[in-house]
C-alpha cells in the first residue's frame, strides 16, 4: 500500500492522509479508520464533488433550448430556422457579431501573408491613382487647348464626352 494523496476525510472532513491500494478499490482514512470497499460509493462521491466544483461555461439560452428539447426530432431543422431568424434580429446578437468581426479582423490582419498582400495592394493602388490623376490632368489640359483654339473639326459632342470621362475617372 502506498500513500497517494492528501485529501479531506469523507467522515470527519479534516485534511488527513489517505492510504489507497493500487487497484483504488479500498480507501482508508487513517484518522477515522473507516474503510470503503465499495467502488460505487467512491465513484458516487467523486461524481458529486465534481458536480459541485466544476465550473461549466455558460451556454447561451437559444443553444440550450435547441440542443436539449429538439436534439433528434424531425422538427429540429425547422425550429432552428425559426428561432435563429428571430434571434438574429435582436440587439444582443448584433453586438456579439460586431465584437466577433472586430476580433477576427485583428487576427486576420496580423498574419504575415495578409500583411504582404496588403502592402502589395496599397502599392498597386497608389500606382493606379497616379495614372488616373495623370490622365485626368492631361484631358483637362487638352480640353483647355480645344476651348482656346475653337477648332471647327472638334464638335461640342466630343467636348462633352471628354468631360464625362473626367467625371467617371474622378
Amino acid at each position: 500500500m502506498k500513500i497517494r494523496k492528501v485529501r479531506n476525510c469523507i467522515v470527519c472532513n479534516v485534511e488527513t492522509v489517505r492510504v489507497l491500494t493500487t487497484s483504488n478499490r479500498k480507501t482508508c482514512c487513517n484518522k477515522c479508520s473507516r474503510i470503503y470497499c465499495d467502488r460505487e460509493e467512491i465513484l458516487e462521491r467523486k461524481r458529486k464533488y465534481q458536480r459541485e466544483h466544476s465550473k461549466k461555461p455558460e451556454i447561451k439560452q437559444h443553444r440550450k433550448i435547441y440542443f436539449k428539447k429538439y436534439r433528434q426530432t424531425p422538427k429540429s431543422k425547422q425550429y432552428r430556422k425559426e428561432y435563429m431568424s428571430k434571434y438574429t434580429k435582436t440587439d444582443e446578437f448584433r453586438e456579439h457579431r460586431k465584437i466577433r468581426r472586430k476580433i477576427s479582423d485583428k487576427i486576420r490582419l496580423n498574419k504575415p501573408e495578409v500583411k504582404r498582400y496588403m502592402k502589395q495592394y496599397r502599392k498597386e493602388y497608389r500606382q493606379r491613382c497616379k495614372v488616373r490623376d495623370y490622365l485626368v490632368n492631361s484631358l483637362k489640359q487638352y480640353l483647355k487647348t480645344l476651348e482656346l483654339k475653337n477648332d471647327e473639326n472638334y464638335t461640342i459632342k466630343k467636348l462633352h464626352s471628354f468631360k464625362e470621362i473626367i467625371q467617371v475617372l474622378t
